[in-house]
């Protein structure tokens, strides 16, 4: 089984304007599960709970370096899109974009978006993408 270090990683995101900006170089960490709401089912006479999946979910959690660049810093990009109602181009390679390589991509809303900074520390930031419309992010391998 291949391993594959964490440094690999690449994360685009369209900014304000749609352009697919590249943050890669400024994010640490990025969460992208994909989970459905579990609800249970069991009834009079079942011997073990039973359960169905209902609606699925892939929201997405982002920190990384403060970067105000123009442009390109993740700052930038990301503080210009939150709360935003129209849906952003998103693309998460965990081992790196070569050809064939597994990628969580759909359609994106910037629900939050924050800075950090403390006295012993490099000034952060944290995001949390959801899912847009019917091109909710999804595990895919890159053309």
């Amino acid at each position: 089984m291949a391993k594959y270090h964490g440094r690999l990683s690449v994360l685009r995101i369209a900014d304000s304007a749609g352009a697919l900006r590249d943050i890669s170089g400024d994010v640490n960490s990025v969460e992208a599960p994909a989970t459905g709401d579990t609800v249970e089912v069991s009834g009079f006479g079942d011997t073990t709970k039973k359960y169905v999946v209902g609606l699925q979910d892939s929201q997405m959690r982002v920190q990384g370096n403060y970067n105000d660049a123009a442009t390109t810093g993740a700052h930038t990009v990301l503080s210009g899109v939150v709360g935003g109602t129209t849906g952003l181009a998103m693309h998460f390679w965990p081992k790196g974009s070569a050809s064939g390589a597994p990628v969580f991509s759909g359609s994106v809303l910037a629900s939050e978006y924050s800075v950090s900074s403390g006295i012993g520390a490099a000034v952060g930031f944290s995001a949390n993408l959801v899912p847009f419309d019917t091109n909710a992010p999804t595990w895919k391998s890159q053309a």
